[in-house]
């Protein structure tokens, strides 16, 4: 079973032609897609498209795109659709055509009246011509009655009267008919008329105007092409010579002939664009289709341009392939029929690569190169191009003309004892094939390089050497006798030659090289010509050991809840630099050991407490024996493992600070608190602080820092200035937190005045800033006044932390203050004076500010190099409790307490030593 699509709908508005007063040609576009036939529906513009009474059908088949609507109304408004329509369905209607039908003329006199039915006709219409018109047509035979109701007759009462057909029928008016077949013509009713004024004269005209017929009714029989035009039937009056005359169309119809369809040219390149025309004659016009190996051509599928008008048509295809070739019809069809044309295109290409690539007769310079030439693309082979390549570099170009025969040529000129790379491109009038290659090398008495040369590591101290003969070894008259295999490290320093006296042999060790090292090796044969070409060089290393074990693994010093080990670097690194050390440890007699990952190389030395290490945590049972391992790691992997047992000690609950914390050195920001060791084990000391009103078990109001246990004084930073706060001390080990004993208070300093600047003297009128600043972070405004008074000038303006005059006025002179808190401020005097009227007087104004401005740059640059050489400070220092020592503790990157007294810090904390002055 075949499965249909949905019709599609016509895209295009269909074509109105050859309108006449009775028939319209109808034409319209090929959708695509599945077409059974069809559905042609057209209506007057007055009515509508639902109603069946006034839409009238046609149906036509699928093949055909054009239809001729008859028995329309002359003078009349039409629409027409076209839908296709297939065993899914109808399609939409998507457009509408629009015309009108041409009106029908006839006269018989100059002057025309319309009579009603009522019209009296007095004696002055004696001599006038009348037409009647009924209803909008003219009447076809018409009785004068006069007021005595008797019919007029010629001369009563002085009225010419006559009684004519008002439309010629030439059958059907504008008819078509088939070529050959009888036509009749018609002028006036099948019935004679009534000629109550007399007789009159009929005469017929054939298209050329000549007179073929007086008869109603003349015949045509086997009606031909040139028969077909307008024909005219004229009725004269014998009485006084008017007449009436009527014109109507013969249309021939006959089948359509391609009168023209020629290709460009039938032989097209894959580069180029494929041109058709097809040119048909017949009546009505034809609608032309294309066609590609019997399948349909759409506009713009597949590269496909077609431009169709009055019965021609134009084809134009780009972007060709291979199968752009073959049949290519042109299909004309009207109402009678169809007629088609074809031609055969030709698609030419470029030639196929050439085959069969031989090399013979190979000499020191020359040789001689053959091949099969493939499939020439159907247009002629007009050459062959020869390249010659040394390497990837041109050397030789030889361009060969001919045709298919041209099949072999000799390549002189060549060095000896290379290997060239050969490619064979055939050409004709499209292009150029792809490349065929062949390589080959030349002879040579000298040996060429070793192919094939490897360099392999089985061991960490040994490389071996492999390679393969030269294509071309030896010649017969010298063979080889040796190999010359060459050795240099990474650096290019060790440089060293190995001889292998058996030409059979074809590999080499080498022994008693350096761990992890990278070697370079080319080899070369000798004959009696010498030595040879030496090969590239090829690279590899010597593989790499696991480092040795860690020397003097060191128990430094072991708690209940931790451990301090030292160690020094393997002995050996295997060859390669030690990347980390594994610390292992377990309880003797557990089955696995808990591993610890060291990255930091800086210190070979660890010290770990319970919950301290970040992965995974450390935890060591008080009072236990633990045998632990250190092992050393490279890229080769782990080496041997050092190992030590230790024995960790009891741990106690940390001990609370006994003594009250000191507070130091408070400014508005910040104080410096300190503390003394409460003794036992301590890993860490919590301190919290607060503002005094708040409470210590509020979250959101305690702050808290930790600081390492070999440290016993804190910098807090970030206080409020003039407020009052409360801080305290606890110790912190693996048991948990001490109690807090006692709490100090102290209270921050207020804050320092803001900084004001500005000029001391302005002349009045001149717009002047005073700047104010506060080295008090988070000040949203600073307030400015003036002493002595409740408000500021008029002029004054508050910008931000500065003060703007606009304007200032002599009386503006005054004191100005610019306050941080109440009680906190800075005053500057500002002096508005009286602008002179002489230009000598400003001069000697503006000098004296000068001179004041550069007074008071050189006394700033003084304050800031005596405020410099004021903040000199010795780096800080911290004391330890007289039972502490350091060691390293990479939890706090810092030393941890144990035994030792002052012992300086290598790294910045935020304490401070107390025993720094004053002097800031």
């Amino acid at each position: 079973m075949t499965l249909t699509d949905e019709p599609q709908p016509i895209l295009v508005t269909p074509t109105v032609d050859q309108v006449t007063n009775r028939t319209a040609l109808i034409s319209w576009a090929f959708p695509g897609g599945q077409v059974d036939e069809y559905l042609v529906q057209y209506k007057e513009r007055l009515n509508d498209w639902t109603s069946d009474n006034n839409v009238m059908e046609r149906r036509i088949p699928g093949n055909v795109t054009i239809v001729i609507l008859t028995d329309l109304i002359s003078s009349a408004l039409y629409d027409v659709r076209v839908a296709s329509v297939n065993a899914m369905g109808t399609s939409e209607f998507l457009f509408h055509g629009e015309f009108s039908t041409q009106r029908v003329h006839g006269q018989i006199c100059s002057e025309t009246f319309d009579l009603t039915d009522d019209l009296s006709i007095n004696a002055s219409l004696a001599t006038s011509c009348i037409r009647c018109i009924i209803g909008g047509q003219f009447a076809t035979d018409v009785h004068w009655i006069a007021q005595t109701d008797m019919v007029l007759t010629d001369g009563t009462n002085r009225v010419s009267v006559t009684s004519m057909p008002g439309v010629l029928v030439i059958t059907d008016a504008d008819a078509f008919f088939l070529l050959g077949i009888p036509v009749s013509l018609q002028c006036g009713g099948a019935s004679d008329f009534i000629y109550p004024a007399g007789t009159f004269l009929r005469q017929w005209y054939n298209p050329a105007g000549e007179l073929f017929s007086t008869f109603q009714i003349p015949q045509l029989s086997n009606v031909q092409r040139d028969q077909a035009g307008v024909y005219t039937c004229r009725l004269t009056s014998n009485q006084n010579g008017d007449f009436l005359e009527d014109s109507g169309s013969l249309i021939v119809n006959y089948i359509p002939s391609i009168a023209s369809s020629n290709p460009a040219s039938n032989m097209v390149f894959i580069t180029g664009t494929i041109s058709l025309s097809c040119i048909s004659d017949s009546v009505p016009v034809s609608f032309i289709t294309w066609f590609h190996e019997r399948s349909l051509l759409t506009n713009g599928a597949g590269g496909a341009i077609i431009n169709s008008a009055g019965g021609s048509s134009n084809l134009m295809r780009s972007g060709l392939t291979t199968t752009s070739g073959g049949t290519y019809a042109c299909v004309a069809t009207n109402v009678v029929g169809s007629a088609n044309a074809s031609v055969e295109v030709i698609i030419q290409v470029p030639p196929d690569p050439p085959t069969n690539l031989m090399v013979s007769n190979i000499g020191e310079t020359s040789l001689d190169l053959s091949w099969t030439n493939g499939f020439d693309g159907l247009s002629p082979i007009t050459g062959v191009t020869v390249k010659v390549f040394d390497g990837i570099v041109r050397v030789r170009e030889i361009p060969l003309t001919g045709d298919s025969s041209l099949q072999s040529t000799q390549i002189p000129g060549l060095n000896e004892f290379t290997l060239f790379n050969i490619t064979v491109t055939v050409n004709n009038a499209v292009g150029s094939s792809e490349s065929a290659m062949i390589s080959a090398m030349t002879l040579s008495l000298r040996l060429g390089a070793p192919r094939m040369v490897t360099l392999t590591s089985p061991t960490s101290t040994t490389l071996v050497a492999e390679w393969l003969p030269p294509v071309f070894s030896v010649a017969t008259t010298s063979p080889q006798e040796a190999w010359f295999v060459s050795l240099r490290d990474s650096n290019d320093v060790d440089f060293r030659t190995f001889i292998v006296s058996d030409p059979n042999t074809l590999t080499y060790t080498f022994t008693q090289l350096d761990k992890g090292s990278g070697y370079s090796v080319r080899v070369a044969g000798s004959n009696s010509q010498g030595i040879g070409d030496f090969s590239d060089f090829v690279s590899n290393q010597t593989l790499v050991d696991p480092p040795s074990m860690p020397l003097n693994l060191t128990d430094e010093g072991v708690s209940a809840s931790g451990l301090s080990l030292s160690w020094l670097l393997p002995a050996d690194n295997g060859g390669r630099p030690v990347t980390q050390y594994i610390m292992r440890y377990r309880i003797i007699g557990a089955p696995t050991f808990s591993e610890i990952e060291i990255t930091d190389l800086s210190d070979l030395s660890l010290l770990l407490f319970n919950g301290r290490t970040p992965s995974p945590p450390i935890d060591l049972v008080g009072s236990t024996s633990y045998e632990v391992e250190v092992v050393a790691v490279n890229t080769a992997g782990r080496g041997e493992a050092a190992t030590i047992t230790i024995m960790t000690q009891s741990l106690d609950e940390p001990q609370p600070i006994l003594l009250e914390p000191i507070s130091h050195q408070v400014t508005n920001r910040t104080a410096l608190i300190s503390w003394v060791f409460p003794g036992g084990q301590v890993d860490e000391y919590l301190i919290q602080y607060k503002e005094r009103l708040n409470d210590w078990t509020s979250d959101n109001d305690v702050i808290e820092r930790r600081i390492p246990s070999h440290v016993t004084m804190v910098i807090l930073t970030d206080l409020i200035p003039s407020a009052l706060y409360d801080v305290r001390v606890a110790s912190v080990n693996a048991m948990g937190t001490s109690q807090f004993l006692f709490q100090v208070e102290f209270s921050t300093q207020p804050p320092s005045p803001p900084t004001v600047s500005g000029p001391r003297e302005v002349f009045a009128g001149q717009i002047t800033q005073l700047n104010c600043s506060s080295s008090v972070s988070n000040v949203l405004s600073l307030r400015w006044g003036r002493v002595g008074r409740l408000n500021l000038p008029s002029s004054a303006i508050q910008v931000g932390n500065n003060l703007v005059f606009i304007n200032p006025q002599s009386t503006d002179t005054g004191t100005y203050s610019c306050t941080l808190t109440p009680g906190v401020s800075a005053n500057i005097t500002i002096s508005f004076l009286t602008p002179p009227t002489e230009g000598g007087d400003v001069n000697e104004v503006v000098i004296a500010v000068s001179v004041v401005g550069v007074i008071g740059v050189i006394v700033i640059i003084l304050l800031f190099i005596l405020i410099l050489l004021n903040c000199q400070r010795r780096k800080p220092s911290y004391s330890l409790h007289p039972n502490q020592t350091a060691s390293r503790n990479p939890a706090y990157g810092m030393s941890a307490p144990n035994d030792a007294v002052n012992v300086k810090s290598e790294h910045s904390y935020d304490y401070v030593n107390p025993d720094i002055d004053q002097e800031r």
